[in-house]
Formats: structure tokens, sequence, C-alpha cells
């Protein structure tokens, strides 16, 4: 577009007014330069005159980034993503509308139908609204929610700016090429009641305590409020974590119990998930595993196995089964609380206490946490029934014993199958690069974890040289970045130790310092570092860098060394869409081989999204969907290979779920 073209189009969508204009048009005048980059240049255009254009293009309200810098958040409204998707789709869930009962979320422009319905997906029939925010002020949202980063706002104008000009570049870009010309403005801006100038209500952005009760009142009995009465009817967060609390203090008096009802807790909430449970019903599971051992004897651990073993056991749990329902009698108890609580020692069989109830008559939480339960006091309680610990394969083996007995063989199975989950992720993941970052200065520290952490690496933060020559014994990093204004030693003593460690002699270091006169930069090429890079830098093209320095690396590797790197298994151990899925969540690259029956395929990801896929004669989505439902055979990772092209644009669930519809299909 030409310049006047663009100064009256900026006009009329409301982006600049006729002073602002008039200032840029001098400025033209005295640079030659573009009246574009003289507006961008001159910061003329603000953050909410963009997100108000950028709302009534989706048919939405905005939310600045000051109002989300001044946002608390309840934990149940965090835990309706995680951090990896936050981060993935640029998306956060802020509140819920207490008016209408839709989870809000805010998320990036444009919004595309893959991210839109990838939201829809997460929230399981639950009405959302989606507000437009700039992607830098919802990155320091996920920064302070999920890494409790309480300066992730601080300093976040340049970022905010470099977002403005991005967009707005993008806009006359797409215009010029054909693609968003001859766009509707007056009509656009016309409608101002509708969304633009509706911006998030102050009083819940800046009041979020009185959102808070709303939010967790609405989301634990789910507008039944005939369900649950008492202190319950408002419980939110809070209150379950001083619960959690008063569990942990209990279960410390009892030795070697330490925690145990948090951790039983946490892997019933799994469980209970995987099986479908509501998110009421999760609740009541969760509440019921925080107080299963108040009241109950600290010399011994009663679970079904115990009791199924020794009558000792038998005669400790018929007289205290009913202790924590009796202890909170006056607070009123959920009755599916209440429940659960009573029938944990019911065997599967209907040989239990305390009304033989069998099979699917037993609450589905009793038969969740009487798993659980059994299975940490087996693995983590050395005073337990047998006398000893256990290793995991040696525990679920034990919990398969006795399955249609004690336990549900269903329910076994698929926890059996989340912790083989849980094992192979964690190789999964830690195949991908390690990075270690060494620097006294937080803000800085933490802005480069979360910006590699975007990128699938494996960062490591120490504060000090101690700590990172620590972290280098325990680890082996791809790559090292460090300051030189470091303690106890200064950076260049740091590099010096590294380099005695035969591991590291070939190992990339980067230094990344405030520290810039002549001398020290030589200093540090002089110990062979990458390169020598002076602070203020531009994180952005340092993440670049970081990445094509540790690709030329990995590339120097032996044969053994990239097999050392690899990671391996068999796909009765985990699926090809769980491990997909392990992937694009934490933005890994690499290749994954799997071998079967079928024959063998290639999958490739670059920063977690499925790039290309080979399988005999085909390539791209066809070769994919071929390969993501075999269900036998093994499988190889291997996080160092090279990229041979992208033919595939598709969203990874997006391919998944079009995979095994066609799997489906061709079994009916």
């Amino acid at each position: 577009m030409q310049d006047g073209e663009i100064r009256n189009t900026l006009l009329q969508l409301g982006l600049i007014n006729q002073y602002q204009l008039e200032y840029a048009d001098e400025w033209v005048k005295r640079s030659h330069d573009s009246f574009l980059n003289a507006v961008l240049e001159l910061r003329l255009i603000n953050e909410v005159s963009l997100l108000k254009y950028l709302a009534t293009l989706e048919k939405t309200k905005y939310v600045s980034t000051e109002k989300l810098s001044k946002l608390k958040f309840s934990q149940r409204v965090l835990s309706y993503i995680s951090s990896e998707r936050a981060q993935r789709l640029n998306a956060m869930p802020i509140y819920l509308d207490p008016g209408s009962g839709a989870v809000v979320f805010v998320m990036s422009y444009p919004f595309t139908e893959n991210r839109i319905e990838e939201i829809k997906d997460i929230m399981q029939g639950m009405n959302v609204n989606i507000y437009v925010a700039l992607p830098s002020a919802i990155d320091a949202l996920i920064k302070k929610g999920f890494f409790n980063d309480a300066s992730a706002f601080d300093n976040i104008q340049d970022s905010v700016y470099e977002d403005i000009e991005r967009i707005v570049r993008s806009m006359f870009s797409e215009r010029s090429e054909g693609t968003g010309s001859d766009v509707d403005t007056d009509n656009r801006l016309s409608n101002t009641s509708e969304s633009p100038d509706m911006e998030l209500s102050p009083l819940i952005a800046e009041l979020p305590d009185i959102m808070l009760k709303e939010d967790t009142k609405d989301i634990v009995v789910d507008k039944s409020v005939s369900k649950v009465t008492g202190i319950w009817a408002l419980a939110d967060e809070k209150l379950l974590e001083l619960i959690n609390t008063f569990a942990n203090i209990l279960d410390a008096m009892k030795g070697g119990q330490k925690g145990h009802s948090s951790v039983v807790a946490k892997k019933s909430i799994s469980l209970a998930e995987r099986l479908g449970a509501s998110r009421e019903e999760m609740y009541y599971i969760e509440l019921a595993a925080y107080l299963h051992e108040i009241g109950k004897r600290s010399d011994i651990h009663i679970t079904l196995l115990a009791i199924h073993a020794d009558d000792k056991y038998l005669e400790a749990a018929r007289s205290s089964y009913n202790l924590p329902i009796t202890l909170f009698s006056k607070v009123n108890l959920p009755q599916e609380t209440v429940n659960i609580l009573r029938h944990l020692y019911e065997f599967y069989d209907g040989s239990g206490i305390p009304d033989g109830l069998s099979q699917d008559k037993i609450p589905r939480g009793s038969r969740i946490i009487s798993i659980i339960d059994a299975f940490e006091d087996l693995i983590h309680n050395p005073d337990n029934y047998a006398g000893k610990t256990f290793d995991v394969s040696t525990a679920i083996n034990m919990l398969r014993m006795n399955t249609d007995i004690l336990f549900d063989p269903k329910y076994v199975s698929i926890f059996a199958q989340i912790l083989t989950n849980e094992e192979m992720k964690k190789k999964i993941l830690a195949a991908s690069p390690w990075v270690l970052v060494a620097d006294p200065d937080a803000e800085n520290a933490s802005m480069l974890d979360f910006k590699l952490t975007q990128q699938g690496f494996n960062v490591v933060v120490v504060k000090d040289t101690e700590k990172g020559k620590e972290a280098i014994k325990n680890h082996t990093f791809d790559l090292i970045i460090t300051e030189v204004d470091i303690t106890p030693n200064d950076g260049f003593d740091f590099i010096y130790s590294i380099r005695k460690d035969s591991r590291y002699i070939n190992v990339p270091i980067i230094i990344l310092s405030k520290v810039s006169d002549p001398s020290s930069v030589e200093r540090g090429l002089n110990l062979g570092v990458i390169d020598y890079i002076t602070k203020p830098y531009s994180p952005d093209v340092f993440v670049l860098k970081v990445k094509k320095t540790i690709e030329n690396f990995n590339q120097q590797r032996t044969y053994e060394e990239k097999k050392q790197r690899g990671v391996s298994g068999s796909l009765s151990e985990i699926s090809i869409p769980d491990i997909l899925q392990i992937l694009s969540n934490a933005r890994r690259t690499g290749l994954l081989s799997i071998t079967s029956s079928k024959g063998t395929g290639e999958i490739y990801l670059d920063s977690g999204r499925i790039v290309d896929a080979i399988f005999g004669g085909l390539r791209g989505e066809e070769a994919f969907y071929q390969i993501v439902g075999w269900e036998d055979g093994t499988f190889s990772l291997d996080p160092d290979v090279l990229m041979l092209g992208s033919t595939i644009n598709r969203s990874t669930d997006g391919l998944i779920m079009e995979g095994l519809r066609r799997l489906d299909e061709s079994k009916k």
C-alpha cells in the first residue's frame, strides 16, 4: 500500500488521531522514511487503540496489559489448562463469569479455528468466552500464574510495543498481498456498544477476591447448591489447601507417612480424570483423599492389602473406618465425600467392610483411593504390613494379583498405564537438549528459562557458580550460558572449571553479560566460548542463536553419542497419540521412528508441531494417518535429526483425531 492509503486507513481505524497523523507527516519529511515506519518508530499507536480494533475484528472484548497485570488467580481456574498448552496456544483462562457461567480466556490475535477448537475441547462442553490481549501480556500472565513470577509484568513495555509493531506491519503486509484489503472499517467500528469499548470489568480485574468466591462456588457445586451445604458450598482452592496442610501435619506425626495424603489426593485426581469423572466428582474425591487418614491409628497404616493379609488390620479398620466422618460431622461434609470415606475398606468381591458392597456398588472414589493408598503404602512406607518397601513394578504387580478380590481390575490397569506414561514422559522429555543458565539476575534468568522452555529445551537455572558446578555434575548439558559478573567465582573461572571436566571439553558455552569492556570480551573469546553477547540484548534473537548452536553441536556428535541420547520403547507401554501429545505439549523437535508388523514409519516434529511423515510410498498427512493407529511394535525418538521440510500444516490434535476417526471407520 502507498503512504496515502496507510495514512487514511490508520486514521479511519482509530489507531492514530489527526494530531498524530500530522506529527508523523512532519517526521516523514525530515527523515524521508515511509509513513508506517514513522508511526511505528515514534510509537504513536497505543495498545488500547489496537486492542479495540482487534476486538472489533474478532467480535469480542479486549483486556489491556495493565488490567492483566493486576489479575489474581483462582488455582481452580488455573487447573483448566496445563502450562505447556497455555504457552503453545498463547491463551489463558482468567475467571469464571458469575453472570453467564462461562469461563473467560484471553488469547492473542488472530483467533484461528484450531486454537478456538482446542480451547473448547479442553473445557469439555463448558461455555467459553475468549477476549483478545497482546501476546507478551499473555506470556507474562502465564509466568505469573504457573511459575509464580511476581516480576513477570515488570519492564514489559518494550515487548508490548514489539507486539504492536509486528501486528500492525502484518496488517499492511496482508493488505499489500491482497489478503486483507477493502476492510469495512466504518461498519466494524460503528458497533462499539457490542465489544471494543466493553473492556474487562475493572471490578473483576482489580478486586479478584470477590471474583474468586463466585468462581469456585459455581465450579465446585456445578450450580447444584442443594447437594452441598455449609462451609463446603463456598469452598475454594484456598480451603482445600488448608485441609491439605492440616492433613500433612497429621501425616508427619505418623513417621513414615509424611505427605501421604497429598500424594494420594494428587494421584487419585489423575486416575479419576482418566476415568472421565466430572469436575464436581473430582472435588469430592480430592476432599476424601485429604481426610481419609484423619483420626486413625498412627502406629499402623490400614490398606486393603493389609486388611486381607492380617486380622490385626481388619480389627483396626472396623474400629476406625468412620472416624474422619465423625470428626467432621459438625461441618456438614458433602454426602458424596462421606460415602467415599465410609466405603474405603470395601473389597471388590463384596467381602469387605462395613457394608459388604461389591464392584460398581462401591463408590467410584472409594475404589480409586483404595488403589492409590495401597500403592503408596507399598513403595514408601517401610512399616507397612509387609515390613518393607517395594519398587514400582513390584507394587503394581501386587495390586494386579489382587484384582477381582480387593481392587477394581479396570482401575488398576488404567493406573498402571498412567504410571507407565509418566515414566515414559520423563524419558522422552529428558532426551531433549539441556541448557544451563548461570545468572544472578533473577529477572533475566526467569525470562530465559521461559523462552527456552517454550522452544522445547530442558532448562536448569542457577544463581551462583557453586550451584552451577553442582548442576554440571548431576546433568549432561548441551549448552551453557553464563554471566561474567557472578559469585563466588566470576564467569571466567567458572568456564575454566567446566573445561576441566572431560565431558565438557567440546560443549558450547555462551557468555551473556552486562560486562562489556573489550578486555573482558577478548578474555572470554580466548577461553573458547561460542559467543560473547552483552546486555541489553534481544531475547528472541538470542533464543534463535541458542537453537542454531545446539543444532551444530549435535551434528558433530558420534553415532554412539546420538544413540545414547535417544529414547526407545514399546507401543505396549505407551500409544503413538500419547507420545505425540507429550512431544507437542513440550514443544519438542525430533524424529519419531515406529516399527510394527505393518512396516516402518517416520514422524518429524519441529518445536512440537508435526511437520512431516513418511510411510512406504506415502508422505505427509496420508502417511501420518497410516501410522498413528499402530498398536504393536517399538518406537525410538532421535532429538538430533535434521528436518526434511514441512509437508503438514494441520494441528497435532487435529491430525490425531482425524487419524483415529479413520481407524474407527476402517474397523466398521
